[in-house]
């Protein structure tokens, strides 16, 4: 639909978003503006703010500005690919194909401009389409979010609802476009421009750089290893704007369809799917792979692993082309030799050292497996994803084949549909035989599957429980089920029949965990989502049954089934007693207390929830409201949550809006011991319902000081995708609670600088043994930045820490967290604070003076890796280089520095309300 020449989405600067209420009032401001005068599109467009360009080709500014050639066109064939598993219904992945990609040209040009996210740099007024750009087989970010029409047939591009043009006096080489902070688009078409240009002979040192303003971290610590000034940089906002008298234009280093035309309405899924539609220049990838690779000497190359596997991490609401059956995966490839990695946890530098041996590289389909970029020439790449025709096959391929690396591909089971049904982002099952085969093809011999005759031994045993459990033996049945888990703690049919028992039995909180153990394993199988329903109802939990039948249907559960499920027990909604009434007798002071230090309104409804489910009663709830301007305080006034509010007894309270200690400190300070137990509970992680009892229980059991329980970590939804890693000693003993002295605490956690213990929301602590908190020091050395496990230690040097081997909650994983910003001194504290609690440690003889090295040494890799560039830390560069951790030249050089070091707001402002200062 147009108005003239211009999309109707433009003229009105809808975004595209046709009859919502955001676009009504724009249309209505339309019509007040221009419903009586008659304009030409020229002055629409101008009286509009939309901004237009012509239409240019690589050719013609080749052309205009006498471009140098600096790398020629060349064409390379493609392999057919090894499809195991599921068959692949794309029939051209048989077949190998001949590609080619455009000559490389640089020229120095002027009048240009960059527009945040876009495409097209800009030249003298020009947008210039890469090669191989079609409207019809090629859209740009900006077209589908509404911003841009791309007219060629009048070469023209128009933009709306941009910021403010930005005039700079400087020139520039620019790394912004569509996918730029994403790793692989990063690492293939706009970081090897620094290399080519840099071997071309350009002194970038004159120039500005021009990186997307949401770039990671580690995009940037790329930048600093080419030898880019971090004042060099300049971060552009999406959709603002920029002009500049000069630039270095390079031409495309790859052409790779970005998005397909249309792609939010589904139509055209087959259009990526062809082998030219993702092209690398393979100059540009070797170049950027000498230049990284020559960053690590061939002696710490050698002892990198060479077997990887890659989990693929989750941080995004959709939880999109999700391995459901991952860690089955991984403990199979760990049989064979194989080390599980989660690249997104390291820095940069670091993952292109953990990958430069690798022989063989497996992982499910997403950016971190451009990492290949690194392995040597022989490499085998297997690449798992689900069973579509749609996805582009040749997008790891096309780099895999320069290189010289094979590339195969193992298809699992399509599950559901992520993305409005697209299916070429569905979850999928990976059958772990097809592997097995695939591994053997590319030459990895004696391949084992351990889990076979295990899988075999234990089906039978579980065969036998379920025969003797429809046959009404339940206590035998019950006991085949334990043997089965003392195996397999999150075997899905075990843990969902004995949770039937265990309901059937009257024992809800008990069944309740169990049944989220079978659907975290198992989130496709219905049943498991029907019974767990069914036994959140039986427990009164109505709040998050409905929640349940929410989120089951993003899974296994149909509407149909759901719609059921609803209309049995919607009658009981109206009369539903309260679930938390107190069993106490009336007891003045309440066994337990809930802290929450709160900042990130969106959780809140959830973690009221959360609490009011709780088969544990809950006592006093003290919210620390240290969100901007209120907006947790008016989340909980909400009306519609008034259902759940009046079932707690909370108190909400200012916050010193100083930073999270502070803000922990204020409420301890606030909450004044007025019960025998306290839970620091954040804002954005979740509990499940028997959270507080497991906790109490444990606490009954033995005199301890803090009470920790297993959590996974989940994705923005609170969906598990991953579990916790636990010592051998725990994860093995007998006892579902363990009782852990110091001794065994601190050698685990400190020497590999491994918090496995995890944070305060999975942690109910005494009241006396909280108190150390506001200090958050050992042997005067303070720990600030690692409060949660420094604490745990130090309170295990008093008291005895119980260890819950039972899932109990997620650490969820979202877009608000700050813990991977380099630059806040948080992050920097928190690295540093490894050292002064190994310090710690070795002061109290807890860690030997190898250990303290250890420690050193690993943090030492970490702050090379991050903060070459930052001024605050080139002390402990120094020192970490210098003297001996276990010499008394190192403490007294230390102590100084991380005191320097500490002098942040939230630190100085706890120990002063904390009464430590």
């Amino acid at each position: 639909m147009t108005l003239g020449t211009w999309h109707i989405q433009l003229t009105h600067q809808s975004g595209g978003a046709f009859g919502s209420e955001s676009w009504q009032k724009l249309y209505q401001r339309y019509l007040e503006k221009w419903q009586e005068q008659d304009l030409t599109d020229s002055d629409v467009a101008e009286a509009l703010d939309i901004h237009t360009f012509e239409l240019s080709t690589v050719d013609a500014t080749v052309a205009a500005f006498k471009a140098r050639q600096v790398f020629p066109a060349v064409e390379y064939t493609t392999q057919a690919i090894p499809i195991f598993g599921k068959p692949s219904p794309n029939p051209l992945v048989k077949s190998a194909h001949i590609l080619q990609h455009p000559p490389v040209y640089m020229a120095e040009v002027p009048d240009f401009k960059v527009i945040g996210s876009a495409a097209f740099p800009i030249v003298q007024e020009k947008c210039i389409q890469p090669q191989y750009f079609t409207p019809e087989t090629w859209e740009t970010a900006e077209q589908g979010l509404g911003y841009c029409s791309v007219r060629t047939d009048i070469n023209l591009v128009g933009y709306a609802n941009l910021g403010e043009l930005v005039d700079h006096d400087c020139k520039v080489i620019s790394l912004v476009g569509n996918g730029a902070i994403n790793y692989a688009h990063w690492l293939t078409e706009f970081l090897p421009q620094i290399v080519v240009l840099k071997n071309a002979g350009v002194d970038l040192s004159q120039y500005q750089i021009l990186v997307d303003a949401q770039s990671y971290p580690s995009q940037l610590e790329s930048l600093y290893l080419l030898g880019i000034k971090r004042e060099q940089l300049i971060l552009v906002e999406p959709f603002s704007l920029h002009h500049f008298p000069q630039a270095i234009w390079l031409s495309p280093i790859a052409n790779v369809v970005f998005q397909r035309p249309k792609a939010s309405h589904g139509v055209g899924k087959d259009i990526t799917s062809a082998p030219d539609r993702a092209i690398y220049h393979p100059h540009a990838l070797f170049a950027l792979r000498e230049a990284m690779l020559n960053k690590v000497s061939a002696e710490i190359r050698a002892k990198q692993p060479e077997k990887i596997f890659i989990r693929r991490t989750r941080t995004n609401a959709i939880n999109a082309r999700m391995l459901v059956n991952e860690q089955a995966i991984e403990e199979l490839l760990v049989a064979n030799g194989f080390v599980g990695v989660d690249p997104s946890a390291l820095s940069f530098i670091e993952q292109v050292t953990l990958f430069s041996n690798a022989q063989y590289i497996v992982a499910a389909s997403g950016a971190a497996i451009l990492n290949m970029l690194w392995a040597p020439a022989n490499a085998h790449v297997l690449v798992m994803m689900n069973d579509t025709r749609y996805a582009n096959y040749w997008y790891f391929g096309n780099v895999a084949t320069p290189i010289g690396q094979t590339l195969t591909y193992i298809l699992g089971e399509t599950l559901e549909a992520q993305l409005g049904g697209d299916i070429v982002h569905s979850n999928f099952r990976i059958d772990p035989q097809a592997l097995l085969d695939a591994l053997q093809y590319r030459g990895l011999t004696y391949v084992v599957n351990p889990a076979q005759s295990l899988d075999d031994a234990l089906q039978e045993v579980l065969d036998l429980a379920i025969e003797q459990q429809n046959a009404g033996d339940l206590a035998m049945a019950e006991q085949l089920y334990h043997e089965v888990l003392a195996v397999q703690p999150n075997h899905a049919e075990a843990n969902h029949h004995l949770a039937v028992i265990e309901t059937h039995t009257e024992r809800l909180a008990e069944a309740i965990p169990r049944f989220e153990l079978a659907i975290a394993a198992n989130p496709a199988y219905e049943q498991y989502w029907v019974s767990y329903v069914d036994a959140l109802m039986l427990a009164g939990n109505v709040d998050k049954a409905v929640k349940t039948l929410e989120i089951g249907q993003q899974f296994g559960l149909s509407a149909n089934t759901a719609q059921q499920l609803a209309a049995e027990f919607v009658a009981q909604l109206e009369g539903q007693p309260p679930q938390n009434v107190a069993s106490s007798g009336g007891q003045a002071k309440p066994i337990l207390a809930t802290l929450v230090p709160a900042y990130k309104h969106a959780f809140i409804p959830q973690l009221l929830v959360s609490l009011a489910t709780q088969s544990y009663p809950t006592g006093q709830i003290i919210i620390s409201d240290d969100s901007p301007n209120g907006e947790v305080s008016q989340v909980i006034a909400d009306p519609a949550l008034a259902h759940i509010v009046e079932k707690l007894d909370i108190t909400i309270i200012p916050g010193p809006k100083q930073g999270t200690m502070s803000n922990v400190v204020h409420l301890l300070e606030h909450w004044q011991q007025a019960s025998q137990l306290v839970h620091i509970l954040f804002d954005d992680d979740i509990l499940y319902p028997t959270f507080y009892a497991e906790h109490v229980k444990a606490h009954t059991q033995e005199a301890i000081g803090a009470s920790v329980s297993y959590r996974w970590f989940t994705n923005e939804l609170g969906q598990p995708y991953a579990a916790s890693t636990v010592p051998a000693f725990v994860q093995h003993s007998d006892n579902q609670v363990n009782f852990i002295g110091s001794d065994q605490l601190f050698a685990s956690v400190v020497p590999t600088c491994d918090n496995w213990l995890g944070e305060f929301s999975n942690t109910v602590f005494t009241a006396d043994a909280v108190q150390l908190y506001k200090r958050s020091r050992m042997e005067d050395i303070a720990y600030y930045g690692l409060g949660d496990v420094g604490l745990l230690l130090e309170i295990s040097l008093y008291a005895k820490v119980g260890i819950i081997k039972n899932y109990l909650g997620g650490f969820r994983q979202n877009a608000q967290q700050n813990t991977v910003n380099y630059d806040s001194p948080v992050f920097k504290c928190g690295t540093v604070a490894w050292v002064a609690l190994a310090l710690a440690s070795y002061k109290l003889g807890k860690i030997s003076a190898q250990q303290l090295q250890q420690t050193v040494q690993l943090i030492q890799g970490a702050v090379n890796a991050r903060f070459q560039q930052s001024a605050d830390m080139q002390g402990f560069i120094k020192l970490f280089n210098t003297h001996a951790p276990d010499s008394a030249a190192f403490e007294q050089t230390f102590l100084p520095l991380w005191q320097q070091l500490l002098a942040c707001k939230d630190w100085l402002h706890a120990q002063q309300i904390g009464q430590f200062a």
